[in-house]
């Protein structure tokens, strides 16, 4: 027959053994082995106060297979190897008792309730669960703090008792990890399970929602300094409360990931600056909050930089290209104009602030510049109408001189006669534009000839000249 620790027992709510198992004993004085490894079950235990109920979940266990729960009140010395499971051994050293057992459910997690007398007995005791068959197998041990309900042992004001009702934890001062002790939390009205509410509005990473952080500026390619050494990127906190980046994680879409170690508190609308390197003497001058050394990289080609909670919630993210739609230059940082939209990258420009050493242009953990737009120019509402009132009377219609029309759009971009090799428009490439290069008076730099165009009234204004190659430069939108 199974022998039960009588002090515990009296309080059961199933102290009873299986049947098929009668004639099982586990002696106090089993001999000794050295601790082994936990099988494949899992346990965990509730706090422990005495006169309570104390929760244990047992997980891992086969359907429908008995699962003991063993008790020592001993937490120091070898495991013992009690006869029902020789050769192999518990966790826990001797004297091993069976509290109770229950049958795993159908996905293999049994759960024991057990009420621990009072006054507790012990200050620590070890836990472990096991399952005996073809294969015998074994949890992890848990060192159970035994409380007494009116005791206080973490100092934080509130007895056993109190915490038990409260599903904060009798021996952690700060449950919630937040900065205050949970009787002052009580005493303030805040919740001591929630960190959120325990600095005065300091907000954990967990509660953030998408667009409360942003990256708004990075740098990808420094000068003077190398990229090992020189690259960062800003968050802003975009809320009314301070924000503690402890837990955020910064990657891009393939492998690099860096979480934050903290604490990093971002004042209400401030900002933090994270880098490769936090030597001001070596990374180009910049303050530095956290350094994600190699484990984090923003790449000078196409990347992307993306914020994201621990339960894999993404906050923020970006994709950047090698200088198609986004800033590409060198020295320069790329930033966000104030009430900007991330995901449009006419919305980004380069920093135009020296910053640190003054070898490159930013303002790393302050407000950004407003990014200067050029007003956009297109063939229909600026080029059109210069070519119409200067060009259409020589190149317009069926009788254009030497054959050459361009008087729509789509003529521009056939193949010049001078030049065949070249276009009189490429967009993006002035020098491959052989009309640019008639107006501005260098044919001969591509190998054509002629007079400067127009012949008809003189040349183009230098205004008119300038918004041509704009156009151009800016792929020659129709």
């Amino acid at each position: 027959m199974i022998r039960v620790l009588p002090v515990l027992c009296l309080a059961l709510t199933a102290c009873s053994v299986d049947s098929s198992d009668q004639g099982l004993e586990w002696s106090t004085d089993a001999q000794s082995a050295a601790m082994p490894a936990p099988g494949d079950l899992t346990l965990t235990v509730s706090p422990i106060v005495g006169g309570s109920r104390t929760n244990f979940t047992i997980t891992g266990a086969d359907a429908g297979a008995t699962v003991y729960l063993v008790y020592s009140p001993n937490t120091v010395g070898d495991g013992a190897c009690p006869a029902p499971l020789a050769p192999d051994c518990l966790f826990i050293p001797s004297p091993v008792k069976v509290l109770t057992n229950v049958p795993a459910d159908a996905d293999g997690a049994a759960v024991f309730s057990v009420v621990i007398p009072a006054p507790v007995p012990f200050s620590e005791v070890a836990f472990q669960a096991v399952t005996l068959g073809a294969e015998n197998d074994t949890s992890n041990s848990v060192i159970a703090l035994m409380h007494d309900a009116d005791s206080d042992r973490d100092g934080d004001g509130l007895t056993a008792a109190d915490e038990l009702a409260l599903d904060t934890d009798p021996a952690v001062f700060d449950t919630d990890g937040g900065g205050v002790g949970d009787g002052d939390e009580l005493a303030a009205g805040t919740d001591p399970t929630d960190p959120s509410d325990d600095g005065g509005g300091v907000l954990g990473v967990d509660s953030l929602a998408p667009g409360d952080i942003l990256v708004t500026e990075f740098i990808k390619d420094p000068t003077v300094v190398s990229d090992s050494n020189g690259e960062w990127l800003e968050i802003h906190n975009a809320l009314g409360e301070d924000v503690d980046l402890s837990g955020l994680r910064i990657e891009d879409r393939d492998s690099d990931s860096y979480t934050v170690v903290g604490p990093l508190v971002v004042p209400a609308g401030g900002y933090a600056v994270l880098g490769r390197n936090a030597d001001e003497s070596i990374n180009g001058g910049v303050v530095v909050d956290e350094a994600y050394s190699t484990a984090y990289s923003l790449a000078n080609g196409a990347d992307e930089v993306v914020l994201v909670k621990p339960d894999g919630t993404e906050l923020f993210g970006i994709d950047y290209d090698d200088g198609v739609l986004w800033p590409d230059d060198s020295g320069m940082s790329i930033q966000l104009t104030p009430g900007g939209d991330p995901a449009n990258p006419a919305d980004w420009c380069h920093g135009d602030v020296p910053y640190g050493d003054g070898d490159n242009m930013g303002t790393p953990g302050a407000p950004n510049t407003e990014c200067v737009v050029a007003p956009a120019i297109t063939y229909t509402a600026d080029v059109e109408p210069i070519l119409a009132s200067r060009c259409y009377s020589c190149h317009g219609g069926a009788g254009a001189s030497g054959g050459v029309n361009f008087d729509t759009y789509d003529e521009l971009f056939q193949a010049s006669v001078d030049v065949p090799a070249i276009q009189l428009i490429t967009p993006f490439d002035l020098d491959a534009s052989y009309l640019w290069q008639k107006v501005n008076g260098t044919p001969a730099a591509v190998g054509g000839g002629g007079s400067q165009m127009p012949l008809s009234g003189g040349p183009l204004s230098g205004d008119e000249i300038t918004l041509i190659a704009d156009w151009i430069e800016l792929g020659a939108p129709e």
